[in-house]
């Protein structure tokens, strides 16, 4: 959703100027050739004359000269000003960045609904990645109500014109059912056309759909290298997945070693389940020598992004001392958060600490609703103790 972020500033001036012609004078070909020279300085003290009069270019050029903070000292709220008097005079390049300024508060106060007008306005004109911008914010319902039909036709007024990002989206909708009826062959469809234009989310998906065979024949080889070409570009799902596959040996030679790169990858970019993954190898000594103290700063950072399994584990070794200090009142918010989410076995040892009174206050009441609670999740012993403290 960011719009300078694939450009230079040089190159976000010269596809406005496409936009709008190049100037017929002299006096802003200058500032262009300064540029090009590299003399910042020089370039945004010929356009801000320019600019102060009312020309278009030169106050596109000096907005984003305080954007990047390239001749001039970096100025949000300058760069805003300008940008703003440029998309006034319904140039759409300068409407989406206004709208982006606006989303994000940069140079001001966020202003969702104004954002979403200016992208409008963009997108009204043709602009691929205002319309883009667009359906996101309809989708998400930021600063509009939301509308998953009217994003679904936002995000594909985009793709078919070669957005890549705009057909990584559409697959989504199409894989989810929001805003069109799901179909996952569409989805691959969407998403191949733009994992061709290299998009690693794209590439990630399409592995996902052909290990699962969803949507497409099932083919483990195809999905591993999807993989491989999500995860060179940082995609850290598909960092994961490639550590699940060398680890099971599917679509590929079984390489522990492998794997454990991959997972040790996505946990340091944050990824809560590669984190779990390696927490549990640092644990129960798989692979790695054991390391209880490693594996609770796994957990911990796991748990933390709400992933239950992590948390339920975790508040087993704050119980048990395994790794870090001992800590009922500390295991009983963890059991609680993983009770929460339906872990049987986080809903049962709960229960056991309301009946005994480790880290919480006894509480009878409490006890035999989480005994209930984990009977219907099929834990054994759970019946036995509802049926003791109902005497």
């Amino acid at each position: 959703m960011i719009p300078m972020r694939r450009f230079s500033w040089f190159t976000a001036i010269f596809l406005f100027l496409t936009a709008v012609g190049r100037a017929a004078d002299t006096d802003f070909n200058a500032g262009l050739d300064a540029y090009e020279r590299g003399e910042l300085v020089v370039a945004v003290s010929i356009w801000r004359p320019l600019a102060e009069k009312g020309d278009a270019r030169a106050q596109y050029a000096v907005g984003l000269a305080y954007w990047k903070g390239e001749g001039v000292a970096l100025d949000a709220d300058a760069a805003r000003r300008w940008i703003h008097a440029v998309a006034e005079q319904d140039l759409a390049l300068a409407q989406n960045i206004l709208a982006y300024l606006l989303e994000r508060g940069h140079g001001g106060a966020v202003d969702l609904a104004a954002a979403v007008r200016w992208y409008r306005k963009a997108a009204d004109q043709g602009l691929v990645e205002a319309a883009h911008n667009l359906a996101l914010m309809l989708g998400s319902g930021r600063g509009v109500v939301a509308d998953p039909g009217a994003a679904f036709l936002w995000h594909l007024k985009a793709a078919v014109q070669g957005h890549a990002p705009a057909q990584t989206s559409l697959g989504l909708l199409y894989a989810s059912g929001i805003g069109v009826a799901r179909d996952l062959a569409a989805a691959g469809r969407w998403w191949a056309k733009a994992a061709a234009q290299g998009e690693g989310s794209a590439l990630y998906n399409l592995g996902r759909l052909h290990e699962a065979g969803t949507g497409v024949a099932p083919d483990l080889a195809k999905a591993v290298g999807f993989y491989r070409k999500a995860a060179a570009k940082d995609i850290v799902g598909a960092q994961y997945a490639l550590g699940v596959m060398n680890a099971k040996g599917r679509g590929m030679a079984e390489n522990a070693d492998r794997a454990t790169d991959w997972f040790r990858r996505a946990a340091a970019a944050g990824h809560p389940k590669a984190l779990f993954t390696l927490g549990e190898m640092y644990r129960l000594g798989r692979g790695v020598p054991k390391d209880p103290a490693r594996a609770a700063e796994n957990h911990l950072k796991a748990a933390a992004q709400g992933l239950a399994v992590a948390e339920y584990v975790l508040a087993t070794m704050y119980r048990a001392g395994q790794g870090i200090p001992r800590d009922d009142e500390q295991a009983a918010i963890w059991f609680a958060k993983a009770a929460e989410q339906g872990v049987a076995a986080a809903q049962y040892n709960l229960a056991v600490m309301y009946e005994t009174g480790a880290g919480v206050t006894k509480d009878r009441a409490r006890a035999l609703d989480w005994y209930r609670k984990a009977a219907a999740g099929g834990v054994p012993g759970a019946a036995e103790r509802i049926k003791a403290l109902g005497r």
